[in-house]
């Protein structure tokens, strides 16, 4: 298998001989398997070890067993515990995915601290299958069809290529020695059921299900570039507007789409949208303006010829802050406000609705940065008379969710910048202006 494993590692150009490795040894059989190929290899290694206090006893036992693996062979070794399950509980998030995110945190803060080039974990061919297979059950793209990927950013997969059974006859003619984890064989996880119930039926069907699934996954990987390349020349076309506020979808754009399912599934993936279900109903629902869709970190409101797609919480209390002459960062509440002071020459005005210039010598200091109130009143610009805000409001259709983001900045009794939407028409930059006052609203992440 020491041929193979280096064969792969050059092919998929995972890492090198002069790289620094941090291997993620649980003390199961695949994890003391790639520790040995990689010491047989001549890498330079370290190990780490999470111990989630899950199992009692047995997690400690793992443990005691990494540490004595690793003062055997004269590797170094991290270790951490982690209170997993009071995580999960205060983060609202299951036991699994809270010990996922636990040790791949600790994993990069090794890496960062210790100068690691890759964090090398032991995932091989039928955990790419399990993937699959699950992220199929949760209504996955093409992307999720694609498996495990071998290598993400300093994350590396090297045992990919082969299968559990390889790894483990490798193992026992290397008479190598391990520990199991008992839950793995429990079906109280889904991964579990996957591996215990359903694999074993579909190989009564296929026997090479293992050696089948290897090209089908090459060819997930094609079809999915193929895929990408349409969407990234079409998501532009359903976009009206993209910025610290929300995002906002054309909808007549999207259902003349081919494939307008597709396009929602790729739109809102980075938005925590990721259920079949979820895109099935905003289809369905999607001429009812006022319905209203959640993930865990964004809405998306239904209008009349628009999605909004906005940050929760929707709403906020927005408490007036100072803008003092020199200030460069204000933040509120969800938004931040970077601020610069140019001399002007004739530079192009930035066109992004949320970048905004002022002739800096007209300002009064301190500004005034507040939501907005029923009697406030401007000059928009390219306008020579006073409006309303909440009239201008009305006329360019903001959804009320929109409005209650919009931000005021006040220089003494003017209102000079209704932000992100317009800014005073008295305030612009003219052939006159000698210094600009530049102000950038942003997401507060």
């Amino acid at each position: 298998m020491l041929k193979e494993f280096l064969h792969y590692i050059e092919e998929k150009k995972l890492f090198t001989k002069d790289d620094k490795l941090l291997l993620a040894v649980s003390g199961g059989c695949d994890s003391v398997v790639l520790m040995h190929l990689c010491k047989q290899a001549g890498f330079s290694i370290s190990i780490a070890h999470c111990n989630y206090r899950l199992r009692g006893n047995d997690s400690d036992a793992d443990e005691y067993f990494v540490k004595h693996l690793a003062q055997l062979s004269d590797i170094p070794v991290f270790v951490e515990h982690f209170e997993t399950e009071v995580v999960a509980e205060n983060e609202k998030t299951s036991v699994q995915e809270t010990a996922r995110n636990l040790r791949y945190r600790w994993f990069q803060q090794l890496a960062k601290k210790h100068n690691f080039s890759a964090i090398l974990t032991a995932h091989h061919l039928n955990d790419s299958i399990e993937t699959i297979f699950l992220n199929i059950t949760r209504g996955s793209g093409i992307g999720g069809l694609k498996g495990i990927r071998e290598k993400n950013r300093n994350i590396s997969r090297p045992l990919l290529f082969a299968t559990r059974s390889q790894i483990r006859e490798y193992a026992a003619s290397q008479n190598l020695i391990w520990r199991e984890d008992q839950s793995n064989f429990e079906n109280k996880y889904s991964r579990n059921k996957i591996r215990n119930q359903v694999i074993p039926v579909l190989k009564e069907i296929n026997p090479s299900l293992e050696k089948t699934f290897s090209v089908v996954i090459q060819h997930f990987h094609q079809a999915d570039s193929i895929v990408n390349k349409y969407i990234k020349n079409e998501i532009p076309k359903l976009i009206i507007s993209e910025n610290a506020a929300g995002t906002v979808v054309d909808k007549n754009q999207l259902l003349a789409q081919q494939f307008p399912q597709l396009m929602l599934h790729f739109l809102l993936t980075k938005f925590n949208f990721n259920t079949t279900d979820t895109i099935q109903n905003l289809l369905s629902g999607i001429n009812n303006t006022g319905n209203i869709f959640y993930s865990r970190t964004h809405a998306i409101l239904v209008d009349r010829n628009e999605l909004f797609i906005l940050p929760l919480p929707l709403s906020e209390t927005i408490e007036p802050a100072l803008i003092l002459r020199g200030e460069t960062t204000v933040v509120s509440g969800k938004f931040k406000f970077e601020i610069c002071a140019l001399k002007y020459s004739d530079q192009t005005i930035p066109d992004d609705v949320s970048t905004a210039w002022f002739d800096l010598d007209k300002l009064i200091f301190p500004l005034v940065l507040r939501g907005w109130e029923t009697a406030d009143k401007f000059v928009p610009l390219g306008m020579s008379g006073i409006k309303k805000v909440s009239d201008f409001f009305i006329d360019k259709k903001i959804p009320v969710h929109l409005k209650k983001q919009a931000r005021i900045l006040q220089s003494g009794a003017d209102i000079v910048w209704l932000a992100p939407y317009r800014i005073d028409n008295r305030y612009k930059i003219t052939k006159d202006t000698k210094n600009v006052f530049e102000i950038k609203m942003t997401a507060n992440l």
